[in-house]
């Protein structure tokens, strides 16, 4: 008794992973824009990010100190698990005002 399908002739068992990745391209495709949603806020995140280490990380203690340094990235850090987590989105993915 055979466990799972061997392929009978050679050419089989390509078509079958065809179809496989057919299937996922298929998934892609039907997630597109919620991957572009997800792509975009990456970037914009990307881009927050790099500004606060560029400039506000940079500058020495005698200017801000450490504490304040700290404090302001606990700040973005709560905020940001805030929106992840905590804020009610709607049907459609959109952020519902309260």
């Amino acid at each position: 008794m055979r466990h799972h399908h061997e392929p009978d002739s050679p050419g089989e068992g390509s078509a079958t992973a065809t179809a496989d990745a057919g299937g996922v391209w298929a998934g892609v495709q039907a997630q597109r824009n919620d991957l572009m949603y997800l792509l975009i806020g990456c970037a914009h995140m990307l881009v927050l990010a790099g500004l606060i280490e560029g400039g506000f990380s940079q500058i020495t203690a005698p200017i801000i100190p450490y504490f304040l340094k700290i404090f302001f990235a606990g700040a973005l850090f709560a905020t940001l698990i805030a929106y992840l987590f905590f804020i009610p989105l709607g049907s459609q993915g959109d952020v519902v005002a309260s």
